[in-house]
């Protein structure tokens, strides 16, 4: 459903640790696993926004494999289109969103630069 991205091993590590902390309550036992929902998602990303994405992929559950356990894995993850803009940039999945920009006269994506004016007309 998203990613975050890290400046390496170490920081992957601090990052894994402080989610499985907040998710401590949910966690199925003592395995890999936790009940979350996709608001649960939504917040884990927003915690590391400047650095945190949602797939914006459209097929999000195709399975292309099953790993060892026989877990499924897929092409890409959840396409979530019910988010506003502003939580999520609609063309490359930033966690921060849109922004108003006076000099652009609209909403933007500061990462990617899509924009409300000229989004999906394939100039973005």
């Amino acid at each position: 459903m998203g990613y975050i991205e890290s400046s390496g091993e170490s920081e992957d590590r601090v990052i894994e640790k402080n989610l499985h902390q907040k998710y401590q309550p949910i966690r199925r036992g003592k395995t890999e696993w936790f009940d979350i929902y996709p608001e649960d998602v939504i917040t884990a990303l927003n915690m590391y926004s400047s650095r945190a994405y949602i797939v914006v992929a459209s097929n999000a559950f195709e399975i292309i494999s099953y790993d060892y356990d026989g877990i499924p894995e897929y092409a890409n993850s959840w396409n979530w289109g019910d988010l506003n803009p502003n939580e999520f940039c609609p063309a490359c999945g930033w966690a921060c969103g849109w922004t108003y920009s006076e000099n652009w006269g609209c909403e933007y994506c500061l990462k990617c630069g899509a924009n409300e004016i000229n989004y999906g007309d394939g100039r973005n």
